[in-house]
């Protein structure tokens, strides 16, 4: 239903089709309920993405610091410079 304009029926005398309005308040409040369902999930996959993040730009520093280290620790010992990229 999303998107759709919704009629409802008029009464004889005045005012909406009940059954029509329930129904129409059903269906959006099922949908409410499903994009509330589909905002959590999301949010949850955007938390974990974050974490990966941080782990992987931790990783990284870790691995640049020994790779660094390792590179000064050879160089150090009077031995030909390794370039490491």
């Amino acid at each position: 239903m999303t998107g759709e304009i919704c009629f409802f029926r008029k009464r004889f005398f005045g005012g909406f089709n009940r059954e029509d309005v329930i129904s129409y308040i059903a269906t959006i409040s099922q949908e409410r309920n499903e994009l509330m369902a589909a905002k959590e999930k999301a949010e949850e996959e955007l938390r974990e993405l974050i974490r990966e993040v941080a782990t992987l730009r931790f990783e990284t520093e870790v691995a640049w610091r020994l790779t660094k280290e390792t590179k000064e620790t050879i160089k150090g010992e009077g031995q030909n410079e390794i370039h490491v990229y």
